[in-house]
């Protein structure tokens, strides 16, 4: 992590997906926040007690503090299914954690991912208020994408959605996309591209001495000695048309 990332003290995060590490699609956020932690940051994420992807937690674990990481889980009336519930909840954590993180107190940075949109909502407004520099991460093109796999229909909902992300690039003091391609894109919106960094999702290396021969003795088991493995480690949904 650059100098540039890691100066201050103080980051907050309001993530709608993050409701524990182990929860499907959390490697990414697991590990930016395990690097500002050991970039002597304080962290303080604030998310749901349950998302649409499972792992929810208990009553008695809306708050949890582990050395510099606070979690702090805020309750949702909505549930995400059936599917036409979710745009309900992602409003109703948009409100809820934006007095959550009003409350946390002073901040360095305010660090917010999208999707979900609405949750770029209160990272703004906490991100004006506190007077902190604003970091968003792009993870996925929305709405172009959820329009394109036909989940956001209707005219208003397009248009509310488009304004949102052109809201949440205008107001970031600085973008991190996942994917190479996605700086035309950023660009073609009005992004300056000294704003945009590029941190690709991938393996960390370190983990290859955790068990340092089980790499050799899985190539030795399935008969891939000596042979190119390529390895795609990401979701299969129907957006993919495999068939």
């Amino acid at each position: 992590m650059s100098s540039e990332c890691s100066e201050g003290r103080r980051c907050l995060w309001l993530h709608q997906n993050f409701v524990t590490a182990q929860q499907p699609g959390n490697s990414r956020p697991r590990h930016l926040i395990a690097a500002l932690l050991e970039s002597d940051w304080k962290v303080h994420v604030v998310a749901p007690e349950g998302g649409y992807m499972g792992g929810g937690v208990g009553l008695d674990d809306s708050r949890t503090q582990s050395g510099r990481l606070t979690i702090e889980r805020v309750s949702l009336s909505e549930e995400y299914s059936p599917f036409s519930n979710r745009a309900l909840a992602y409003f109703e954590f948009a409100f809820k954690s934006l007095f959550a993180g009003v409350r946390t107190g002073p901040v360095d940075r305010v660090f917010s991912s999208t999707p979900p949109l609405p949750q770029v909502i209160p990272s703004i407004l906490i991100s004006i208020i506190r007077g902190a520099p604003l970091i968003l991460e792009v993870r996925d093109l929305w709405p172009i994408y959820a329009v394109d796999v036909g989940v956001l229909r209707g005219r208003w909902v397009i248009f509310t959605m488009e304004w949102l992300e052109a809201l949440a690039y205008r107001f970031a003091d600085r973008i991190v996309v996942t994917s190479p391609p996605y700086t035309k894109y950023l660009e073609a919106m009005g992004v300056d591209p000294s704003l945009i960094c590029v941190a690709p999702t991938g393996g960390d290396s370190r983990y290859q001495t955790v068990y340092p021969d089980e790499g050799a003795r899985w190539r030795r088991s399935n008969d891939a000695e000596g042979k190119l493995i390529v390895l795609y480690a990401g979701s299969f949904n129907d957006a993919y048309e495999l068939g």
